[in-house]
C-alpha cells in the first residue's frame, strides 16, 4: 500500500525527480527478515547461507530522504504491511479452493 500511495502522491505534485526511493527507511539484516517471517508464519525453518557469496547484499536500506523532503512518509511498518499482505493472500487464495 505504501508504494501505491507513494505513486499517487508523486503523480499529484510537481516533482523534478524521475527516481525516488520508497521504503521504511530502516535497515535490517536478511537473517532478521527470515526470523521475523518465521515468527509471523509460526514456523521454524533452518536458515541456510550460500557460502560461495560471503558478502551477499551489504545493505538493503533505501535512502528515502528525497521522498521525505517532498512530504511523503511510509504509513505502514514492516509488521503491519506483512499482516495486510498475508490477509490479502489468504483471502484471494482460499476463494480458489
Amino acid at each position: 500500500d505504501d508504494v501505491a500511495q507513494a505513486c499517487e502522491f508523486f503523480f499529484k505534485i510537481n516533482c523534478n525527480h524521475s527516481l525516488i526511493n520508497i521504503g521504511t527507511g530502516k535497515d535490517k539484516k536478511i537473517n532478521d527478515y527470515c526470523k521475523f517471517l518465521m515468527k509471523k508464519l509460526n514456523c521454524d525453518l533452518k536458515i541456510k547461507y550460500d557460502k560461495s557469496k560471503p558478502n551477499g547484499t551489504p545493505r538493503k536500506l533505501l535512502d528515502i530522504s528525497l521522498a521525505k523532503s517532498y512530504g511523503w512518509k511510509p504509513q505502514y511498518s514492516l509488521e503491519d504491511g506483512l499482516k495486510l499482505t498475508i490477509k490479502d493472500f489468504l483471502k484471494k487464495n482460499f476463494k480458489l479452493l
